[in-house]
C-alpha cells in the first residue's frame, strides 16, 4: 500500500488497459448505478456488465437478466470466508487494519474510486479504514 501511485496500480488501469485498449469501450464514460448495482455497456458487437462485488448478492439475478435475458439465476454462495478456519485472522483484520491518512486518500481520490464509490461511500470507508474496525 505504501508505494500505491494511481498511474501504475493495476487496478486502476484494468479497465483502460483491457477493456478500452482491446475493445473501445470505456467503463469511465458512463456514471456507474448505483441505485441499480450493476452498469451495462455496449459497443458493437460488445457488451461489458460491471458490476461492484459489495453490489453482488443484490444485483445478480436482475444484472443477469438484463445482460443476458436470463431471468431467475441465483447466486450460489460457496468458499464463504465464515466457514474457513481463518474466520478469526480475517475479523481480527477488519477490527484493527488502519491506514494512514495520507495513503487513503491517495487511494480513495483516484479515478477508480471516484467512479465506483460515491463521495457518502468514500467518507464510510475513511472512518472504516482510519479508525480500524469494521463498521455495522
Amino acid at each position: 500500500f505504501h508505494d500505491y501511485e494511481e498511474n501504475r496500480d493495476y487496478t486502476c488501469s484494468w479497465f483502460q488497459d483491457e477493456l478500452e485498449t482491446v475493445f473501445g469501450i470505456d467503463v469511465f464514460s458512463v456514471p456507474y448505478d448505483f441505485s441499480r448495482g450493476y452498469t451495462i455497456l455496449r459497443r458493437e458487437n460488445v457488451g461489458v456488465l460491471v458490476i461492484r462485488l459489495e453490489d453482488l448478492q443484490r444485483s445478480f439475478a436482475p444484472a443477469m437478466e438484463d445482460f443476458l435475458g436470463a431471468p431467475g439465476l441465483k447466486l450460489a454462495q460457496v468458499n464463504a470466508a465464515a466457514g474457513k478456519s481463518s474466520w478469526p485472522q480475517y475479523q481480527a483484520v477488519l477490527r484493527e487494519f488502519t491506514l494512514p491518512a495520507e495513503l487513503f486518500d491517495r487511494i480513495y481520490s483516484s479515478r477508480y474510486a471516484r467512479h465506483f464509490y460515491p463521495p457518502e461511500d468514500r467518507e464510510r470507508a475513511r472512518a472504516r479504514w482510519l479508525r480500524g474496525g469494521a463498521l455495522e
